[in-house]
């Protein structure tokens, strides 16, 4: 029992430190861009160094889409329009949903679902109507 809780605490002491190591790593990345949008920023801030790399590699993504309206006032249509970078199979359409309620986008890409990150369409969306802030409810806790 005594060798098991040994263990265990050492497991404990690694797992702390690797986390300890992450979150002064972020603390001392800066984001080095050519643009950088008040959402990124807000990322930055919230983000670990390689979260926030995955989340600035989605808005380079949404430079290569469009927003129209959709089928209704909660809906948008988030439109490919760069063939060039497109592979030919990938779908060119994605309807992103707008919950007003708590500020929450849901896309039928499913990455925030799958992965916990907005995806590239939500992120064009909440660039294309301003918003500032990653909303709360996107924002998940480690």
């Amino acid at each position: 029992m005594n060798l098991f809780v040994e263990q265990y605490r050492k497991l404990l002491f690694i797992r702390a430190s690797a986390e300890e190591k992450a979150e002064h790593q972020t603390k001392q990345f800066q984001h080095r861009g050519k643009r950088v949008y008040a959402i990124e920023k807000h990322a930055l801030s919230v983000y670990t160094k390689k979260v926030c790399q995955l989340f600035s590699s989605e808005v380079d993504k949404s430079a290569d889409y469009n927003v129209a309206q959709g089928d209704s006032h909660d809906e948008v249509k988030v439109v490919h329009y760069n063939e060039e970078v497109r592979k030919h199979w990938a779908r060119s359409v994605f309807n992103v949903k707008i919950n007003e309620a708590d500020g929450k986008l849901i896309c039928e890409c499913g990455m925030f679902e799958h992965f916990g990150i907005l995806c590239c369409h939500a992120i064009k969306v909440l660039i294309h109507c301003g918003v500032k802030e990653i909303p709360q409810a996107h924002i998940m806790k480690r």
